[in-house]
């Protein structure tokens, strides 16, 4: 089916990149992060016209309900097909991505993707092939980027020299596994689901976001891995790139989740970023060599805190912050053509391979 469809990219006329009208329509295929996350985000924008949604076939016809908006539920080919959608948000499990953007792309479609925008390497390297073919980037779900905490440590790091980091610590819990609501893809490998496919590729995607030129500089010979543990529902890394360091350790099974920290280490600095539940700007902390550092205060961010206190939505969710400003950047990039401004599916291909590379030796070295 995909070969078939690849032949008609090049009997399609390619639009350009940017549109003349100011606003888009767009549709989001997938109901759960979709609806709970993109689908607010998208109402709140000023350059969407008209938002459309699909889901499984037991789900069409349904109506869903959000900030006052009734939405019917349509089916995946008809959003797909529709002339009236420009873009689209990918918003399923990630043994779904290749087929829902290769369809997408065809369609002459924008692609929003949420990560990892593939199952594997292999996938995301045929999206990413598939994307350049068509003449559209596509761009991925990586929000985390975009959020504050994270933006503060990119912003301060860039002050200091790399060559004098030791250390990169990475802890993040959940509970997520104890939940027994959790969605069902999530339990099941062959649909993505672990922890290694579901939670490592945002820590490697900022990691690289805030220290571009450790993680996106580097040969393959530099890379040592030391340890590791994989667990479907855990995860613990222990490699070195060049002198530094990286410790990376990842669990859903947190009976007691104490959030999300991230340490960089190194000759005189100490910078520590402590992200806690529920993810609000109150419940995040911030320590410069052990001193704490008001977030709310901090030149590095200004600009961001202005537009997060500017909405108690944004306060008490920096997720949904986050994804709001990705979205935002996605539709003006439809806008405008500039891709630059958001993840694309090369960064996520580069993610996936680094990804790929220290497991395949962990597990090499568990075999030995």
């Amino acid at each position: 089916m995909l070969q078939r469809r690849e032949k008609a990219f090049y009997r399609k006329e390619q639009l350009e990149y940017g549109m003349n009208d100011k606003s888009i329509s767009v549709g989001i295929i997938g109901l759960n992060h979709g609806v709970r996350l993109l689908l607010p985000a998208l109402i709140r924008s000023k350059q969407v016209n008209s938002i459309s949604l699909a889901g499984s076939n037991s789900s069409i016809g349904k109506k869903i309900v959000s900030q006052n908006h009734d939405f019917s539920i349509l089916s995946v080919d008809e959003l797909i097909e529709s002339e009236n959608t420009q873009a689209i948000f990918v918003c399923t499990p990630p043994t779904t991505h290749l087929e829902l953007v290769a369809r997408s792309l065809y369609s002459g479609k924008f692609v929003y993707c949420e990560k990892p925008g593939g199952l594997n390497s292999a996938e995301i390297m045929e999206v990413s092939r598939l994307s350049n073919k068509a003449g559209r980037p596509v761009v991925i779900g990586y929000e985390y980027r975009f959020d504050p905490f994270i933006i503060f440590l990119k912003n301060y790091l860039e002050k200091i020299d790399s060559s004098i980091l030791r250390l990169v610590q990475v802890d993040w819990e959940t509970s997520g596994a104890l939940n027994h609501d959790r969605q069902i893809w999530k339990r099941e490998g062959a649909k993505g689901g672990e922890v290694v496919r579901d939670f490592l590729p945002h820590v490697i995607d900022y990691l690289k976001f805030c220290l571009p030129s450790v993680l996106k500089d580097y040969r393959d010979d530099e890379i040592t891995v030391r340890t590791g543990v994989i667990e479907y529902d855990q995860i613990q890394l222990h490699f070195y790139i060049r002198n530094i360091e990286f410790k990376i350790s990842i669990s859903r099974r947190s009976a007691n989740p104490i959030g999300h920290r991230i340490r960089v280490l190194g000759e005189e600095k100490d910078i520590e970023i402590v992200r806690n539940q529920p993810y609000s700007l109150e419940s995040g902390h911030i320590f410069i060599n052990a001193r704490p550092i008001d977030i709310r205060t901090s030149i590095e961010i200004a600009n961001e805190i202005t537009d997060i206190e500017s909405d108690s939505t944004f306060r008490n969710s920096l997720q949904t912050y986050a994804t709001d400003v990705l979205v935002e950047k996605f539709l003006l990039s439809c806008s405008d053509g500039d891709f630059s401004r958001a993840p694309s599916i090369h960064e996520a291909l580069e993610n996936m391979q680094m990804i790929d590379f220290i497991v395949d030796r962990i597990c090499i070295g568990l075999r030995e």
